[in-house]
């Protein structure tokens, strides 16, 4: 009679193991897909690290570009989505000083850009759906419009003070070497978060680079009752590019990047 209890106890487990494991194979089955899912998402970005330089200012090691005189200290960087030339317009005159952002260009391989746009207008709209029990949904829709202005004709800085400014994105595709250059090469580059980690890169002097920016800032202040025009001019060029699959955000990257599907060239 023990052994007949003892028995019966045994299979129980055993059904209860092989219903463990047939649960725990359809979890697999049903989770391996949605990894896979994921994976797939995570893995479908390929990302160009851009490095600028001048030879015409200094670079700070903030991976800045500062002019300076005895009226303005301008200090440039490129870092951020898409390449935009960020501007600090420092005044040192006891007076104020006006920068004529009309008068103010962006110059891209020699093709002169509005420095920003006139306004960015953005539209969409929004969808909200309810589903009762009783199946009957409905939906209701909202539309959206915003308007961004753009900084006026004139901006003052007042004296001693700065403005700080963003211009338009430079480019949102990755940029190829120019005709004529080896091209990408493989290497280990040491990334500022983490190790060594094998890219793609391409290195430019300002003759063979293929992308070369150019500033014309127009500034205002006045002298001996007359209004004096102050034209600024400074050069960069794209230096490097790095083509990897590891995001900035991961790798400790502060520069310029541009991000596009995996498998765009």
């Amino acid at each position: 009679m023990q052994t007949k209890k003892l028995n019966e106890a045994f299979l129980t487990d055993c059904k209860k193991i092989s219903f463990y494991f047939s649960g725990t194979n359809l979890i697999m089955k049903n989770l391996i897909p949605l990894l896979l899912l994921i994976v797939s998402f995570t893995g479908c970005k390929s990302y160009q690290y851009i490095s600028v330089n001048s030879t015409q200012l200094l670079r700070t090691g903030n991976d800045e570009f500062v002019a300076e005189n005895d009226s303005v200290k301008i200090t440039y960087n490129f870092n951020g989505k898409n390449l935009p030339v960020n501007i600090r317009v420092m005044n040192k005159l006891d007076k104020v000083m006006v920068i004529d952002w009309k008068r103010t260009s962006l110059i891209i391989n020699d093709q002169s850009y509005s420095f920003f746009r006139e306004e960015k207008v953005t539209r969409g709209r929004a969808e909200t759906s309810t589903l009762a029990l009783s199946r009957i949904a409905s939906s209701s829709y909202t539309e959206f419009r915003s308007v961004t202005q753009m900084p006026p004709d004139g901006e003052t800085v007042p004296p001693k003070s700065f403005v700080t400014r963003s211009s338009q994105f430079v480019t949102d595709n990755f940029i190829e070497p120019a005709p004529g250059h080896p091209g990408f090469g493989k290497t280990k580059y040491s990334m500022p978060h983490g190790p060594r980690v094998r890219v793609r890169m391409a290195s430019f002097e300002q003759s063979n680079s293929p992308l070369v920016i150019r500033t014309y800032l127009s500034m205002l202040i006045e002298e001996g009752g007359k209004i004096q025009t102050i034209p600024l001019e400074h050069n960069f060029y794209v230096s490097s590019l790095i083509r990897t699959d590891r995001n900035p955000f991961t790798t400790g990257w502060n520069g310029a990047y541009v991000v596009q599907a995996a498998g765009v060239q």
